[in-house]
C-alpha cells in the first residue's frame, strides 16, 4: 500500500463551510479514490480562504518545506490540480519542489495517462486552462462590482468613513457616530 498526503484548498470562507465544492467534497473525492487505488492518507493539509493565484499557500509550503518526506510518503493526493494553484508557473515550481524530494503530484479529477507521452501537454493544458478560468472570475467579479457602484450600490471593499456596512440590504447605512466628524 502506498502512502500520500492530501490537500485541499478553498478561496473563500463560503467553500470552507457549507459550499458544494468545499472542503468535505475534496475530502470524499479525495478518500474515494485513495481507497480504490489502495491508497494510505497519512496526513491532511488544508488552506482555507487562500487564492488559487497566491504564491503564498501555508498547508502547501508546509509540504515543500520539508514536514513530508519520501519515504515514506510518495504521492501528494488533491481533488484537482488547480487546487495546487490557478498561475501556471506556481503549479509547476510546486511540482518540481515536490518530485525534487520523489513526491508525486495525483489529481482526483484529471488523469492525464502517466504512462501516455502525451501526459505532459494534458498537464499543462489543464493547469493553463485553470489560469485562464481564474482571469475569467476576476474580470468578471470586476465588472459586476463596476455596475454596482455605478448604481451607487456597495461592492464591497473597505468602507468608507461615515458609513457601515448591513449585511440585511447588501448595503452602506450612514454611521451616526462617524458622520458625525
Amino acid at each position: 500500500m502506498r502512502q500520500a498526503v492530501a490537500y485541499m484548498r478553498v478561496s473563500t470562507d463560503g467553500q470552507a463551510g457549507e459550499d458544494a465544492f468545499g472542503l468535505d467534497a475534496q475530502r470524499a473525492q479525495i478518500l474515494e479514490y485513495c481507497e480504490a487505488n489502495d491508497i494510505t492518507i497519512v496526513d491532511w493539509f488544508v488552506d482555507e480562504g487562500v487564492s488559487g493565484a497566491d504564491v503564498c499557500k501555508p498547508g502547501l509550503d508546509e509540504i515543500v518545506a520539508g514536514a513530508v518526506t519520501n519515504p515514506p510518503v510518495e504521492l501528494l493526493i488533491t481533488a484537482k490540480s488547480d487546487r495546487i494553484s490557478r498561475k501556471v508557473e506556481y503549479y509547476y515550481a510546486y511540482k518540481i519542489k515536490l518530485q525534487d524530494v520523489g513526491i508525486q503530484i495525483v489529481s482526483v479529477a484529471e488523469d492525464f495517462g502517466r504512462e501516455n507521452m502525451f501526459a505532459p501537454i494534458l498537464e499543462a493544458l489543464v493547469a493553463a486552462m485553470a489560469e485562464v478560468e481564474r482571469n475569467m472570475i476576476t474580470a468578471r467579479t470586476s465588472g459586476g462590482r463596476k455596475v454596482k457602484a455605478s448604481r451607487g450600490g456597495y461592492s464591497g471593499g473597505r468602507t468608507p468613513y461615515g458609513y457601515a456596512v448591513d449585511k440585511n440590504i447588501k448595503g452602506m447605512v450612514i454611521n451616526e457616530e462617524q458622520a458625525k466628524v
